[in-house]
C-alpha cells in the first residue's frame, strides 16, 4: 500500500492557503493553484518563491467526515475536546497535540473519530479553549 505525498501551503505575505502542485527546492520555488475565490482574476497555477509559505504535509488520514487531515489543522471530538496535527520529531510521526489543560494528546489514527474544524493559519482563534 503506497502513502499519497501531497502537500497544501499557507502563504505568509498574502494570507492565502494555496494546493500545491510542484515543488522546486533546487529554484527555491513551488507552483501552486489559486484558491477558488480569487481565480475569478487569477487563472489557475502560480509560481511562489518557497521562503513566502510554510508547507503543510497530507497525514494520508481524513476525519470522520472524509476530509482531508493536513499537518497544522485543528481537529474537534465529539466532546467538544481540541487537538492540532503536530509533528512529533523524537518519534518522526504524526500526532493530535491537545489544545487545554484537561486532555491528553493522541495518536493521529483518532483523527478517523473527529472532524476537521480549521488550522492553525487560517482560524488562529480555534487554538483558544
Amino acid at each position: 500500500m503506497s502513502r499519497e505525498i501531497k502537500f497544501r501551503a499557507w502563504d505568509k505575505k498574502r494570507k492565502i492557503m494555496y494546493t500545491v502542485d510542484n515543488i522546486d527546492f533546487c529554484k527555491g520555488l513551488i507552483n501552486v493553484f489559486e484558491p477558488e475565490d480569487i481565480a475569478s482574476y487569477c487563472s489557475g497555477n502560480i509560481e511562489r518563491p518557497l521562503k513566502e509559505v510554510l508547507l503543510m504535509q497530507y497525514t494520508s488520514l481524513k476525519d470522520e467526515k472524509g476530509v482531508e487531515g493536513y499537518h497544522q489543522d485543528i481537529t474537534e471530538d465529539s466532546n467538544g475536546d481540541r487537538y492540532e496535527v503536530a509533528w512529533d520529531e523524537d518519534d518522526a510521526t504524526y500526532y493530535l497535540r491537545a489544545i487545554g489543560l484537561n486532555v491528553c494528546d493522541k495518536e493521529l489514527r483518532a483523527i478517523k473519530e473527529q472532524r476537521i474544524i480549521g488550522n492553525i493559519h487560517q482560524h488562529p482563534e480555534l487554538l483558544k479553549k
